[in-house]
């Protein structure tokens, strides 16, 4: 690699797709390649230390364990950096049915809001073609927010109603929107 070591969240799926532990499709390979093609030929960053106080985040008040290719997309999309901007700075993901794409969404917007990201009133919007798509992120956090063991805690950092989410720290916000 030119410009670093890959973190075990980047390592961990590549590893998946080209040890097919998991039936991967055609797209797949191309993307593990093309990834490592970049980390191979450009100077590319990693904030590890945002990185691991988003893991942390997740692993504190996310009820669920992330998938492998989850934190692959959250170490790629949201810590990876060439000459000080997003490497990759677009984020598209067709997945089937309980693949974990609410939760996905869930999740990037409570890390980007929080006042790890470093950028004051980042707000989110999440965009769907109904309100109740739009929404059901929102209802997730709002979920792992209310569970009896983050909501004291997390009262301090975060205010929400069922319709959006706001960072004290940030003044981030997290709205469903459609239109």
């Amino acid at each position: 690699m030119k410009s670093c070591k890959l973190p075990p969240e980047i390592q961990e799926w590549i590893d998946i797709v080209e040890n097919d532990t998991y039936r991967c499709c055609e797209e797949q390979h191309l993307l593990i390649q093309h990834v490592k093609d970049c980390f191979a030929n450009e100077d590319i960053e990693i904030d590890m230390e945002r990185l691991h106080k988003y893991m942390r985040l997740c692993e504190n008040y996310v009820p669920f364990k992330l998938f492998p290719w989850q934190k692959f997309v959250i170490a790629l999309h949201d810590c990876c950096y060439l000459n000080g901007r997003p490497r990759w700075p677009d984020l598209f993901c067709e997945l089937g049915r309980g693949a974990g794409k609410d939760g996905t969404i869930a999740v990037e917007a409570f890390l980007l809001t929080s006042p790890y990201n470093g950028i004051p009133e980042y707000d989110v919007d999440i965009c769907a073609n109904n309100e109740e798509q739009a929404v059901r992120p929102v209802q997730d956090l709002t979920g792992f927010f209310e569970q009896p063991v983050n909501v004291k805690k997390i009262k301090k950092f975060y205010h929400w109603t069922k319709e959006r989410i706001v960072s004290v720290k940030t003044r981030s916000m997290i709205k469903g929107r459609t239109n």
